[in-house]
């Protein structure tokens, strides 16, 4: 009960210390000596950045005047029992013999100043045990979340970077004034959905969705499928696990935008946390979220598929008719794109070097201003970007045949009597409540992205 009850609640007061005491070791004042270090570093100086490095220099994570806010919609993120158990670490860490056991330091933790916390972050980090590494990296994440994971321009380190955020008073005018497909039209709403008369005693029953085919995932390629369906003719039933959100309901900011359109709110990781994976989890998936270079598939990639895999069409004029009409429906262009400093020394670098060399196509509609673009990882506010919410996805939801299941993992394919899948069982979510729906169709596309496809097959 007690282990339930810390869950989304406010961290008790020694809690807090013990988190302080670690993110200020890892997000460290320099002091005045580490300050002027990084000064020296510079090649350009003017007063004005000089003094914002200073103050980034001599910032620590617990001068953020929401560092505890920060650290708690980050840990809302993580599963229940995930969550319990940094409760209860926490905990640990405040006592004198927890400590002691955890750190070879009696406690509690908060007690030591910030050079024997570092030692001791230092020492997880290298610890031969798999579970002391892991319990480092958690602290490094959340240090993360300081330094780049702000509310857009209240970042103050975002200035020290030399990085100016969008105006974001411009992009609500500019979403205000954009025309995009209203996707809440074909939605199945989960409120209402999910107070359906549940069965009595016998529990919840589930409730079942009819339609002629199943598309699970609404990335590129469960869009694609959508589209070609729906124009066809056929009812399709998409199942997304992320939620559609009208542009003007996008928060584009890094701690909204992780927690709304990422998988598992960007706390994704290899199994053994050493690599942390960006995956979009969203209406319209990666698409949603990638950078909008796009390159044509070049021909000698085409051949390769043709000679060892026997696609014979891809090196012949059907794949070459096929990626232009992607060109044209993503609005492909590279008129008006500006390159970044970065990409400006490679450019003279192979200009330099006789290496011949073009600006990459980008998608979606050219800005008219750089206020227009949005932070393209972070969702595209007015749909520039097309995407899927403004090519497949809204070709398929203009027909009036899709009906989107927004909030919806898809958690088994099911099968008939011959072994052929006939429908997918699935799981709505709307907050804390859920509901499983039987979703049938006389055929199942599977589309949810590499990470997720095996586990569901």
């Amino acid at each position: 009960r007690a282990a339930m009850a810390s869950r989304g609640e406010v961290f008790s007061h020694k809690e807090e210390q013990v988190l302080h005491a670690i993110l200020d070791a890892l997000f460290a004042d320099l002091g005045d000596e580490g300050a002027q270090a990084l000064l020296a570093a510079q090649t350009a100086h003017d007063p004005r950045s000089d003094e914002e490095l200073v103050a980034f220099a001599r910032r620590p994570a617990s001068a953020f005047t929401d560092s505890m806010d920060i650290v708690r919609a980050r840990l809302a993120t993580f599963d229940g029992p995930d969550q319990d158990t940094f409760h209860a670490l926490l905990k640990t860490l405040a006592t004198r013999v927890g400590c002691l056991a955890l750190t070879g330091k009696r406690g509690p933790l908060y007690r030591h100043e910030a050079v024997v916390v570092q030692g001791i972050l230092k020492s997880w980090f290298t610890s031969p045990l798999q579970q002391i590494r892991e319990l480092g990296k958690v602290f490094k994440l959340l240090a993360s979340v300081f330094f780049l994971q702000g509310d857009g321009a209240k970042n103050p380190n975002f200035k020290a970077m030399g990085y100016e955020p969008p105006d974001m008073a411009v992009l609500r005018e500019v979403v205000n004034k954009a025309t995009a497909v209203d996707f809440n039209k074909c939605r199945i709403q989960q409120m209402e959905f999910l107070q359906q008369p549940s069965g009595g005693i016998a529990g919840p029953q589930p409730i079942e969705v009819l339609c002629d085919c199943v598309v699970v995932g609404s990335g590129p390629g469960g869009a694609v499928v959508a589209a070609e369906l729906t124009e066809a003719g056929f009812r399709v039933a998409l199942l997304e696990r992320g939620r559609w959100r009208a542009p003007g309901e996008q928060s584009c900011s890094e701690a909204g935008a992780t927690r709304e359109l990422y998988q598992e709110a960007g706390n994704f990781f290899t199994s053994d946390h050493s690599i942390s994976i960006l995956a979009g989890s969203c209406f319209g998936g990666g698409a949603s979220l990638n950078w909008s270079c796009c390159l044509p598939p070049p021909e000698q990639v085409r051949e390769e598929w043709a000679r060892d895999f026997g696609l014979d069409w891809a090196a012949g004029p059907a794949m070459a008719e096929a990626v232009e009409r992607v060109r044209h429906r993503l609005s492909i262009h590279s008129e008006g794109v500006e390159l970044n400093a970065a990409n400006q020394v490679l450019m003279r670098g192979c200009e330099r070097l006789g290496y011949a060399s073009e600006i990459a196509a980008q998608q979606g509609w050219q800005p008219q201003s750089p206020d227009d673009g949005g932070w393209c990882s972070l969702g595209w506010k007015q749909g520039r970007r097309q995407g899927m919410h403004g090519s497949a996805l809204a070709d398929a939801a203009q027909t009036g045949r899709l009906l989107l299941l927004d909030g919806c993992s898809a958690d088994e394919i099911l099968r008939d009597r011959t072994g052929s899948a006939c429908g997918v069982r699935a799981t709505m979510r709307d907050g804390t409540d859920s509901r499983t729906v039987i979703v049938r169709g006389r055929g199942v596309v599977v589309a949810g992205g590499g990470f997720l496809n095996p586990f569901l097959f």
